[in-house]
């Protein structure tokens, strides 16, 4: 099972935080190795049907910022979000994600936010849907991903300076390099890769 989310909790420092999330257990980077925590101990008011593993994750933060951070998730076709949400159709959300394409509001591979560029950006199949628009992957980076990231993407986050970091089965891609998941982040726990 590959890893389902990853979120940037803290990114202004020379070793940034992440959170990542496989199936209902979270691990962040600032935590001794190994160490995890079940969805539902991190947020206690997850519906019971997101606590077992979610398709996607995302810290959002409003723009302007308002009162902090939202933490939200989506599983099939529901979304949550944790500032006291009931889980909702992805496909209803037409003032957050207006123009978002039928096929992405059920079981998108992964979903992440930008608090800089305020844009959310999706990803299913070989297809990419944020702000520039609906394309393929290959288009959307072109020259850019290795031909094992055009298509299935695990999990995805955009970091503080507007660039996406993928990740698929053992690696992730960002800024031009791909990688070993666990040579990045080391304290993850064994077998998340």
């Amino acid at each position: 099972m590959a890893i389902d989310a990853v979120i940037p909790c803290d990114v202004s420092h020379n070793e940034p935080v992440f959170m990542f999330i496989k199936g209902g257990e979270v691990h962040r980077t600032d935590w001794s190795v190994g160490a995890t925590k079940t969805l539902g101990e991190m947020w206690r008011i997850l519906p019971n049907q997101f606590r077992s593993g979610v398709d996607a994750a995302a810290r959002f933060l409003p723009d302007p910022p308002t009162d902090g951070t939202e933490y939200r998730f989506i599983k099939g076709d529901q979304v949550v979000t944790m500032k006291g949400g009931f889980p909702r159709k992805v496909a209803n959300l037409w003032e957050t994600w207006p123009d978002l394409p039928n096929e992405f509001t059920v079981g998108v591979d992964a979903a992440c936010f930008s608090w800089i560029l305020t844009d959310w950006t999706f990803f299913k199949g070989d297809k990419i849907y944020d702000r520039l628009g609906y394309m393929t992957l290959e288009k959307r980076f072109p020259g850019w991903l290795p031909s094992s990231f055009n298509e299935g993407i695990d999990a995805a986050c955009l970091i503080g300076d507007g660039w996406h970091m993928l990740f698929k089965g053992d690696e992730y891609f960002y800024d031009g390099l791909t990688e070993k998941i666990t040579h990045r982040f080391p304290t993850l726990p064994s077998g998340w890769t």
